[in-house]
């Protein structure tokens, strides 16, 4: 089988608790590799978002932050990855938080391996 590129979306990241971006059920439980990642600000002023990576295979280490309360501008994005790539293994998952309700959308791009 070929390998698949794949993008996820999510939008009005909340606030109060991490929103799951990547998950295995969205994988089908096959490993990823993370291409890419837009924080977009929907808002009209400056907000700040915080990316966590969680590893299912380790229950002792947590989320890992890979971003943390990073500043976005009014009506802007920030590129995270850019040039560089993130393996998630099955049952790892990619998480969103910002620090404004209903102002932050995501936009992940990754290629499912087969």
């Amino acid at each position: 089988m070929a390998n698949t590129f794949r993008s996820r979306h999510l939008t009005s990241v909340s606030n109060s608790s991490d929103e799951t971006i990547i998950s295995s059920s969205d994988t089908n439980s096959k490993q990823v590799i993370l291409i890419g990642l837009q924080l977009i600000n929907t808002g009209s002023s400056e907000i700040k978002g915080t990316v966590k990576v969680n590893n299912s295979a380790d229950s002792d280490t947590g989320d890992a932050v890979v971003i943390n309360q990073v500043p976005i501008p009014a009506s802007s994005l920030v590129s995270v990855f850019v040039g560089d790539k993130m393996v998630l293994e099955s049952g790892d998952s990619l998480k969103v938080l910002s620090d404004t309700a209903s102002s932050l959308n995501c936009i992940a791009s990754y290629l499912e391996i087969t």
